[in-house]
């Protein structure tokens, strides 16, 4: 398994907020004072690839305050002051649905521009750990069955072109991916050369946002000519048939479906995200929701990041833990 590298000291301290918020000076005891999420329990199943599915029309909508450092958001411009919660569950599986404001869709993480094109072609790649990002939703689940959040990654452009989130596990400091190391996104970079390993087939031609494994080539200098000085090249790279396999036969990395849309003219994502109540797996990694009465969550959104960053907090914001209620 895969361990990110940053720690979320971010995380860390609004959990420490969190457990000391219902703390009424000891004269009663502590009071509960977590935002209640009532899910919607239907035998009517949504679509999980339709964000807009008539069935969340029917589906309460809640309002949640996001924080950063410990401080309600009121002016920063890269993140909204919330987002906007609802919940179905169904006898089998579990769909939450965010929106929230962002002004502008960032898709291009770490991508490769071209620095010279007399001769063969030259590339740099934008690797700031504060930029050239992707937006991204956390949903975390308190219990994870090892300790610790079981957690619902979405990134916009390495898991939400294939309409997936990934698997993972905050434990002490720091995120786990879940069993099934594979990746359907691949990091576009060979050590040796500094160069790009894929390009598309279609070389300098190809003009769009995404680049699949299936229609690139792996000889980058191989398109001598076309190129145009800062011409962007994808940094990862989309493995599309993986996607398709893994929701075929899902594995606990890979085990929770995506719908997303993006409205350019409003700036406003929407995404529903949706698990087995219970998946099952060998592993054990995910937490077994169907006979619970209700949850423990956190909601997290970041924007133009690539990663989750410590000492970054203008650029993601997290909620307060919250209460979903499931029966």
């Amino acid at each position: 398994m895969w361990r990110y590298s940053h720690l979320l000291v971010v995380v860390s301290v609004l959990f420490a907020m969190a457990c000391s918020s219902g703390d009424n000076g000891g004269t009663t005891g502590p009071v509960d004072e977590r935002q209640r999420i009532q899910a919607y329990v239907t035998t009517s199943v949504p679509a999980t690839d339709n964000p807009f599915d008539q069935l969340w029309d029917s589906v309460d909508v809640d309002t949640v305050p996001l924080r950063r450092s410990g401080s309600i958001i009121n002016s920063i411009a890269a993140l909204p002051t919330h987002c906007e919660v609802q919940v179905i569950r169904t006898g089998e599986r579990l769909y939450i649905r965010c929106g929230w404001s962002d002004p502008e869709l960032h898709l291009q993480v770490k991508p490769w521009r071209v620095t010279a094109t007399d001769g063969r072609p030259r590339f740099r790649r934008d690797s700031s750990a504060y930029d050239f990002g992707e937006d991204q939703l956390l949903i975390m689940f308190d219990g994870a069955p090892f300790g610790g959040w079981d957690t619902w990654r979405w990134m916009a452009y390495r898991t939400g072109t294939v309409g997936l989130a990934e698997g993972l596990t905050y434990r002490n400091g720091s995120f786990t991916v879940d069993a099934h190391t594979a990746a359907i996104y691949l990091d576009n970079f060979v050590t040796e050369d500094s160069l790009p390993k894929y390009v598309s087939i279609d070389g300098p031609a190809f003009v769009g946002d995404t680049l699949y494994l299936a229609e690139t080539s792996v000889e980058p200098g191989s398109f001598v000519s076309g190129w145009t000085f800062n011409q962007p090249v994808p940094g990862y790279v989309i493995d599309s048939a993986l996607a398709r396999q893994v929701k075929a036969n899902p594995q606990s990395r890979w085990d929770i479906l995506a719908a997303w849309d993006y409205d350019a003219v409003d700036g406003y994502h929407t995404v529903v995200l949706s698990r087995k109540l219970n998946t099952g797996f060998a592993s054990g990694e995910d937490l077994n929701m169907a006979g619970l009465d209700s949850v423990g969550v956190r909601i997290g959104m970041l924007d133009d990041l690539p990663d989750l960053i410590p000492s970054n907090s203008s650029q993601q914001a997290f909620t307060s833990e919250l209460v979903v209620k499931l029966q």
